[in-house]
């Protein structure tokens, strides 16, 4: 690419892409995998009396499957987001990945999900998009082939870039999308916040670009992608951090035949009656989903799987 006409921020700081080929996936089946990581969003902020509607959100989950209180933090690590992201990104908690703040200094000690698949098929290429300095760096897949920082909370330049890799005609294999806008700091996480409701509000709209961007590829009918939804921590007040029930609780949504309803259903349903922890929720499902055996500490619900 080069440098992007017009652009606010730090000339620097964003590329415009270039719509091309790409790769060929090399994943049996022509799986692929669209990692969306909503920063901040509890998981009884959706799919509740009184929750602000999510229509793409809901899309996924109702021909998917659905997790409202994924665990995150515990006694092994602080929810926070650099712990958060990294037990999202490798199934492990922080004693075993090393990522126990937002310090970038700090390496991620576990292999990402995402080298996991390009280990497995060295051809497959891995992208991330996300504005926060340490997803691009120090918790980024470290053989990722497209990495795009974005400016601060400018949702639209990450959806833009997601529906740039899905324009080529060979996508990649894995996808990072990062939505940061729900992580509000200011004035409540509480679900029923109207501060709180208009940015998750703004983040589905987003993932409805991106949606239609994915159903409208050519051969979509011919790929399977899993499509997943979670978030790195809660939050109680204006803040988290702590172990309050809010500030752990996550979601996880999961769902490979959206618009695409001859894929068999790779799990379906509420599964929220059963314990789910961070380390169960992300890592384990995309192993499983893209066919490689699962080292990690989580395991995946019981009503997923091939």
């Amino acid at each position: 690419g080069g440098l992007k006409p017009g652009y606010p921020g730090h000339p620097y700081a964003h590329y415009s892409l270039i719509a091309g080929e790409g790769i060929p996936n090399p994943v049996p089946g022509n799986r692929h995998v669209l990692l969306i990581g909503i920063d901040g969003l509890r998981g009884d902020a959706v799919q509740c009396a009184g929750c602000v509607a999510t229509p793409a959100m809901s899309a996924l989950i109702a021909g998917g499957a659905f997790h409202g209180n994924v665990l995150a933090g515990g006694t092994k690590q602080a929810t926070v987001s650099g712990p958060g992201w990294s037990s999202v990104f490798t199934g492990f908690w922080a004693d075993k990945h090393g990522v126990t703040s937002n310090d970038t200094s700090l390496p991620l000690r576990k292999t990402h999900v995402f080298d996991r698949i390009k280990e497995a098929w060295p051809t497959a290429t891995t992208a991330v998009v996300c504005d926060w300095c340490n997803i691009t760096h120090n918790l980024r897949p470290a053989k990722a082939d497209s990495v795009v920082a974005t400016a601060a909370k400018n949702s639209q330049q990450a959806t833009d870039t997601v529906k740039g890799w899905l324009s080529w005609k060979h996508a990649p294999t894995a996808i990072f999308y990062y939505l940061h806008n729900v992580d509000v700091h200011a004035p409540s996480y509480d679900p029923l916040n109207a501060f709180y409701r208009g940015k998750i509000a703004g983040e589905d709209q987003q993932i409805a670009q991106v949606l239609a961007a994915l159903t409208a590829r050519p051969n979509y009918a011919n790929e399977e992608w899993l499509v997943v939804v979670t978030s790195d921590h809660g939050g109680v007040g204006s803040g988290h951090g702590g172990q309050a029930a809010s500030e752990r609780d996550t979601l996880l949504i999961l769902n490979n035949n959206y618009l695409n309803p001859l894929k068999t259903a790779y799990c379906q349903g509420n599964l929220s009656a059963a314990p789910l922890l961070q380390v169960d929720g992300t890592a384990p499902h995309i192993l499983d989903f893209i066919g490689l055996p699962n080292d990690t500490e989580g395991r995946k619900h019981s009503a997923c799987g091939r």
